[in-house]
């Protein structure tokens, strides 16, 4: 479950995002997702492709539905945030 998520923008043009759950492997999830978008800047949030990132991880398939869509909605509040 995320507790939070907050766009920070020290720089200009670049974004950043803090996330926060209350689960660890949820914690663990969001750390990757936002360790592949903080410090892009809105064309690469936006060209961000979660379904070839996680490919890429191999977390693809290990996932429960109810992650995998948790990981999808946060990806999606990020994207639109920009």
């Amino acid at each position: 479950m995320i507790l939070r998520l907050d766009k920070v923008m020290p720089v200009p043009s670049f974004s950043y995002y803090l996330a926060d759950s209350d689960a660890r492997i949820v914690k663990g999830l969001v750390a990757l997702l936002l360790t592949a978008c903080n410090g892009k800047s809105a064309d690469e949030i936006v060209a961000f492709d979660i379904d070839a990132y996680f490919d890429r991880l191999g977390l693809t398939g290990q996932l429960s539905p109810s992650r995998t869509n948790g990981l999808f909605s946060l990806a999606k509040a990020i994207k639109t945030s920009v």
